[in-house]
């Protein structure tokens, strides 16, 4: 998970979290005021905060708008919670929840993990934010896609982790993989490369087998195995052009990050260029380190780090379930047409 705090969904305290959450962190050579600034342009302020209140502590989340009344997150952030305990903050507005809306697939099982593909909740608000744009689902093959990654949670860099105060950040990524899981859902999977070999992690077969299969107590199932790749999976400063482009207030450097604690619930967002939107592709739900050395946490968001996104173009018939007319049919476009399927666990964040 990659939420801030505990988080707890029974009477008996039964805690969720499998290990050390972390927000988006960059790169060490950049300033974290560049990543700042691309989580503020107007494309992406549907970005909100989650606060879980009440209980022995509180919980942190993220998630992100979908119309004006509508907030799509993570289950975990929230579940077995009451909405009356729930607030939503976006820049100076608040709401409370109204109700939540969980899918099928989502079991709250620890000892299922990260072979449920359906961390999803949909937030129904209470008071409707100021927000006029609709959100569209991507669709179709998404692997290999630039995209752009916010969260609310902590900042920080590659070498040190997340250790800056939460505020809302965005990085890029390559999107490397799209995986589909036994129980009928995904993720979309995406690793945080500093350009050495030693920590592109998803090209490392060794590293895969020998920190992750032996060095967690719920292995990865064989169909998420991360398999090595011929080439880097890195979002280098020729796909950074795409933010140049688009926004030129923003510095031209490489803003590859990753995500942290709380950032669970938090957009990955690509960019359609017939159209001219981005579109939300997944949601921020787990995270791990494989290319630490033992004695490092492998939650940790390091150089390494590799990020899990619940794939929504799997639960693109759960939204069109949830959300009534009319705003479903702007809100899915064309992603409704062409896919609809139903579809930080470990280390997460």
């Amino acid at each position: 998970m990659k939420t801030n705090g505990w988080v707890w969904i029974t009477a008996g305290c039964l805690w969720l979290a499998g290990g050390a959450c972390h927000a988006i962190v960059g790169r060490l050579e950049v300033e974290s005021s560049s990543y700042e600034l691309l989580a503020a342009q107007e494309a992406f302020s549907g970005l909100a905060k989650i606060t879980v209140e009440g209980g022995c502590c509180g919980t942190t989340g993220s998630g992100y708008l979908l119309n004006n009344e509508w907030l799509l997150s993570a289950a975990h952030v929230v579940f077995g919670q009451n909405p009356s305990n729930i607030r939503i903050d976006r820049g100076t507005e608040s709401s409370s929840v109204r109700q939540m809306y969980f899918t099928n697939e989502w079991q709250a099982n620890p000892v299922t993990g990260l072979q449920q593909g359906g961390d999803l909740v949909l937030l129904h608000l209470a008071e409707p934010f100021q927000y006029s744009a609709q959100t569209h689902l991507a669709s179709g093959a998404l692997d290999d896609r630039f995209a752009v990654m916010l969260g609310m949670g902590r900042g920080g860099n590659g070498v040190l982790g997340a250790y800056d105060i939460p505020l809302a950040r965005a990085a890029t990524n390559t999107i490397d993989r799209q995986l589909q899981t036994s129980g009928g859902g995904g993720f979309l999977v995406a690793d945080f490369d500093s350009g050495a070999d030693a920590q592109n992690t998803l090209d490392l077969r060794s590293v895969n087998q020998r920190y992750y299969d032996d060095g967690f107590t719920a292995p990865l199932p064989s169909d998420l195995l991360l398999n090595g790749m011929d080439t880097k999976s890195l979002a280098d400063a020729t796909r950074d052009g795409i933010i140049q482009s688009l926004f030129p207030e923003i510095p031209d450097v490489w803003l590859e990050g990753t995500t942290a604690n709380g950032d669970s619930g938090g957009p990955l967002l690509v960019y359609d260029g017939a159209t001219g939107e981005w579109q939300l592709a997944g949601v921020t739900s787990w995270g791990f380190n494989p290319s630490l050395p033992e004695g490092f946490a492998r939650g940790d968001s390091r150089y390494g780090d590799v990020s899990f996104f619940t794939d929504l173009s799997q639960h693109t018939d759960w939204v069109a379930a949830t959300i009534p007319e009319p705003g479903l049919p702007a809100l899915l476009g064309a992603a409704l047409v062409v896919l609809l399927r139903r579809k930080r666990w470990i280390g997460g964040k």
